[in-house]
């Protein structure tokens, strides 16, 4: 199973939700749970990973997760 992150880079959660989606492939359940900061912005929904500097709205792109993309990603 893997461990837990403790406040991750973006880098640090793009790679764990690839190693998670993979290992969900092979599994009969598989749950995502996420603690930590989020936003929405019109009707996506972001996870916004500890080194993001959100200094403008739109940086939320380059430097969030997009929650629905996961989602995609993960229904595969």
């Amino acid at each position: 199973m893997p461990q837990p992150l403790d406040s991750p880079t973006k880098a640090e959660l793009d790679a764990a939700l690839i190693e998670f989606s993979q290992r969900a492939d092979t599994a009969d359940v598989a749950v995502l749970y996420f603690a930590g900061h989020g936003m929405q912005q019109f009707d996506d929904n972001w996870l916004v990973p500890s080194n993001a500097a959100l200094a403008r709205p739109a940086n939320i792109q380059a430097e969030g997760v997009r929650l629905q993309d996961i989602v995609r990603y993960m229904s595969g």
